[in-house]
């Protein structure tokens, strides 16, 4: 049991720099969407995520195998993935085969409850030369999305 403490707080240091909040990331290897991972993509995903102010949430997007994007709260994953479609449809067209690169991820926390949480997604997307971005807020109530 000890062993197993010290890979875990090993995994914490290693993985996760501010460990304070690493337990909201150590939730994610308890998904199945999230397992596979190296080391590395597990920090690249962690470096491109936002966490509320309590760090006890946080909001990711990955890209493999196929882009998704959840809300992470303890014990509760949910899927948001839906976000990038909203936002490319205001660009025009929400088909992303339209578009020759197109990344989203969370960029900010905008607030958060014992029930509810409110996050900003951001979309950039490039056709044709140009670079169009587009955000759209998410809000997760009692762990369910609620699209506007």
């Amino acid at each position: 049991m000890l062993k197993l403490f010290i890979i875990n707080l090993t995994l914490c240091m290693t993985l996760f720099a501010n460990c304070a909040h690493a337990s909201v990331y150590e939730d994610l290897a308890r998904f199945h969407e999230f397992q596979g991972f190296s080391a590395a993509e597990l920090q690249e995903i962690k470096n491109s995520s936002v966490q509320n102010e309590s760090g006890n949430a946080v909001a990711v997007c990955v890209k493999q195998p196929e882009f998704a994007c959840y809300i992470i709260t303890k014990n509760q994953l949910t899927d948001v993935s839906v976000v990038e479609a909203l936002n490319l449809s205001k660009l025009g067209t929400s088909a992303h085969s339209d578009y020759e690169r197109v990344e989203t991820k969370p960029t900010a926390w905008i607030s958060s409850d014992a029930e509810t949480h409110t996050i900003e997604f951001s979309t950039l997307a490039w056709r044709e030369g140009q670079r169009y971005s587009a955000k759209e807020v998410v809000v997760i109530q009692q762990g369910q999305y609620i699209q506007r």
